[in-house]
């Protein structure tokens, strides 16, 4: 019953530096509006994400959640550096949980920031999501997280993220993927080194 995607962002549009790492973990509140009868749900969940530096402005990724999903992503910064004080990065993203037939996703986010000092860092993370069941069709979902980290080398956040189904989903009819997902959630990132 909870937002099965995971659209949360908690990231700014740096990457994390070559060779260096992260660690996260953030309580959130996440659910879907408009599944199960047309009904709106919302579950607690905890999210646990790594992070690696593998280029000057490349970084990997890996997610896992109480909701039994698993992604792991890529993140390319574009525009700016670890110091610059706005940020523009591309990724992708791919995951998967059991929920009687496999469900899976895949993500196209763009991530945006805008760091005033760095001890405080605003993002915005537009991202369309595809998310299906396996042999039964797919709904494609466009939404954004936007958010606030503070902090200079560990770091807190506040993140709210929405995503809306774009269309009917393709082949899912009676379908309990839902019209959205939302989350809300609150997290810590904490350097590797």
């Amino acid at each position: 019953m909870t937002s099965c995607a995971q659209i949360s962002s908690f990231q700014s549009a740096r990457t994390t530096a070559k060779g260096e790492g992260e660690f996260g973990a953030s309580l959130n509140v996440a659910g879907i509006t408009g599944g199960f009868d047309n009904e709106s749900y919302a579950a607690p969940l905890i999210d646990l994400w790594g992070r690696y530096g593998v280029g000057s402005k490349t970084d990997i990724g890996l997610k896992v959640s109480t909701g039994l999903t698993i992604v792991f992503d890529i993140k390319q910064q574009l525009v700016g550096d670890q110091q610059s004080k706005f940020a523009l990065a591309v990724g992708g993203a791919a995951g998967a949980f059991p929920a009687g037939a496999l469900v899976y996703q895949f993500h196209i986010p763009v991530y945006l920031s805008f760091h005033p000092s760095e001890k405080i860092a605003w993002y915005l993370t537009p991202r369309y999501v595809n998310q299906g069941i396996s042999g039964a069709g797919s709904a494609n979902y466009l939404g954004s997280s936007v958010g606030v980290l503070f902090g200079k080398k560990v770091k807190f956040g506040i993140d709210i993220s929405y995503s809306g189904v774009l269309a009917d989903p393709i082949g899912l009819e009676d379908s309990n993927l839902g019209a959205g997902l939302f989350n809300l959630g609150w997290g810590i990132k904490i350097p590797i080194r």
